[in-house]
């Protein structure tokens, strides 16, 4: 994670999965978020319109399975 100086916050988060087959799945996530101060700060405290600011994260998935059984993930 990576807090701008323009007060957006970038996610870039990578993790690995293995399944019950033993086959690899890469998953990539990355976002912004972005709100005003007061907003950004009373997230952790929970009960905040999600109107109130920017949260967008787009996922990938990637493997070298031939025909992984997760295959709904891919499409």
């Amino acid at each position: 994670m990576l807090l701008r100086s323009d007060a957006v916050l970038e996610l870039d988060l990578r993790i690995t999965l293995e399944t019950d087959e033993r086959e690899l799945i890469h998953m990539s996530f990355q976002g912004l978020r972005h709100g005003p101060a007061d907003v950004i700060a009373a997230l952790g405290r929970g009960g905040v319109d999600p109107a109130s600011y920017y949260f967008r994260t787009v996922p990938r998935f990637e493997t070298s399975a031939d025909h992984p059984r997760q295959a709904y993930c891919f499409d």
